[in-house]
């Protein structure tokens, strides 16, 4: 075989040394004989097996590979845990908020309750006055109808003391529906304000507003 100009010793060198590849795979691959590639070993000081070398080089690069890969996985789990966390941590805030917001509605409905009932008894109460008013009954009348026995007195006697009865009753439970409203309301901040100055109330009903505006 005659000397040729286009055979890439650096390369068949490379493959001589690492090892890899039999001197008849070497020399197939490159298109050069074997004694060709004998002489230029010899010539060249070429070391034959670099395999070992290799395989240390190659469990190096599978150790950094790995060692990188169980960085990242190891981050990602971090990364998630942290995500978990955040999740868990918003879950038990909305819970919270959720039965602190139950406990206020259902003390909001009651106390709409209360003042609803005391609404009613304002309407009979007004009611017995308009119903007195129109009958006229007045004491000198009355007190003349007990003289003479008249049996329908007892009847308007009792409406004329059960008004004032009815008054100061009423007017006791307003005053210790404002106190127990007044105390509640404290007792579960239902007074207090945020940031911008809003009372809970104020800002029940901007939420109300906001979510009529989005549906």
């Amino acid at each position: 075989m005659g000397r040729r100009s286009d055979i890439d010793w650096e390369a068949a060198e490379r493959s001589f040394r690492i090892g890899l590849l039999t001197l008849k795979q070497i020399t197939e691959k490159y298109k050069i004989s074997d004694s060709q590639l004998r002489a230029k070993a010899k010539a060249g000081n070429w070391e034959r097996d670099l395999s070992a070398d290799v395989r240390v080089a190659a469990k190096a690069k599978v150790i950094q590979r790995t060692r990188a890969q169980a960085e990242q996985e190891l981050r990602a789990s971090i990364e998630q845990s942290a995500e978990q966390s955040a999740v868990k941590s918003a879950v038990v805030t909305l819970d919270a908020v959720d039965t602190a917001a139950e406990v206020i509605a259902t003390i909001e409905m009651r106390q709409r309750g209360r003042l609803g009932r005391l609404g009613v008894t304002f309407a009979n109460l007004m009611s017995r006055f308009e119903q007195a008013s129109e009958e006229g009954i007045e004491l000198r009348e009355l007190a003349d109808k007990i003289e003479a026995g008249d049996p329908t007195a007892a009847g308007e006697l009792r409406k004329l003391t059960t008004i004032p009865l009815m008054i100061d009753t009423a007017k006791r439970a307003v005053e210790l529906n404002s106190k127990l409203q007044a105390d509640e309301r404290i007792a579960f901040g239902m007074n207090a304000k945020d940031g911008d100055g809003d009372s809970v109330p104020e800002r029940v009903a901007d939420a109300v507003k906001k979510l009529n505006g989005a549906s």
